[in-house]
């Protein structure tokens, strides 16, 4: 079902990624995933039926999991395989959805994890929109984010020498309707997961809902936990993305120095939502 409906098979890696074999043994299998499991609405005119369980992509289309990601668009002229609607989806209408399974036959090193990475940039975007905007946050895409950050974390926790790997991934997509394609890596999936878990956190009609705290508190925690394993190999883009997360610092006018120094950050080291995480970091 990977990556249509990934938290099974999220959570089955990290469960059995104990120690550093055990986290090279499942960053390996992640590297070599080769299919790509698509949900694509019934009806949908881009797929064209070769038999009673093939079909071929007739157009260039948005992965329907990411179509905010470019990189990962399908290619026309790819076949893929119809499968049986699975008891794991239950919250789905299998009259409206169909399963596709596509052989992408992909030579990109680390497939998996760069699906992970545009899933969890996607899941990012959407989640923020719904902040930003008020509306409530769709708790799937809370807990499917917080999994691939967690198991994310676990990996490069468990196996530093993933981390260059993980940084040399980045997938390119818009941050807002009518903004500036730009490229997205996991040190920029951890900084805002930090941000938008926080922000969940501290805002209580946000998180309503969405998670249970300790739940987003846990979440919090595995982003900065990611932030730490990224920052032993590339410390100085770590620190510039942390300071750039608008609920673990605040600026400071001059005035409050003196008139001569220059404005400062301080880190909100006393919020309480916050107090494991940052011990952490």
């Amino acid at each position: 079902l990977f990556p249509a409906y990934p938290r099974p098979y999220l959570q089955l890696l990290g469960a059995f990624a104990h120690g550093p074999l055990a986290a090279s043994a499942a960053y390996t299998h992640l590297q070599a995933y080769p299919l790509l499991t698509c949900l694509h609405a019934v009806g949908d005119p881009a797929l064209q039926r070769i038999n009673v369980d093939t079909v071929v992509l007739a157009t260039n289309t948005v992965w329907p999991q990411a179509p905010s990601v470019s990189t990962l668009a399908l290619p026309a002229g790819i076949e893929g395989q119809l499968l049986p609607w699975p008891a794991a989806l239950p919250d789905l209408d299998s009259n409206q959805w169909l399963l596709v399974r596509w052989d992408v036959n992909s030579t990109i090193k680390s497939f998996g994890q760069l699906l992970m990475l545009g899933r969890a940039v996607h899941c990012l975007l959407q989640l923020r929109t719904c902040f930003n905007s008020g509306a409530p946050s769709d708790p799937q895409l809370v807990l499917e984010l917080g999994d691939m950050l967690g198991l994310i974390a676990r990996l490069s926790c468990e196996h530093p020498d993933v981390v260059p790997d993980l940084m040399a991934q980045s997938v390119d997509a818009v941050e807002s309707r009518g903004g500036p394609l730009r490229k997205w890596s996991w040190l920029d999936v951890a900084t805002r997961g930090v941000d938008l878990y926080t922000s969940l956190l501290t805002t209580v009609h946000a998180a309503q809902g969405c998670a249970p705290p300790s739940q987003l508190l846990a979440h919090t925690v595995d982003s900065l936990k990611l932030l730490q394993s990224l920052s032993y190999f590339f410390p100085e883009r770590a620190l510039a993305a942390v300071q750039s997360l608008p609920l673990l610092a605040w600026q400071l006018p001059p005035s409050a120095f003196g008139p001569d120094a220059p404005a400062s950050t301080v880190p909100l080291s006393g919020l309480p939502a916050l107090h494991t995480g940052t011990q952490v970091l």
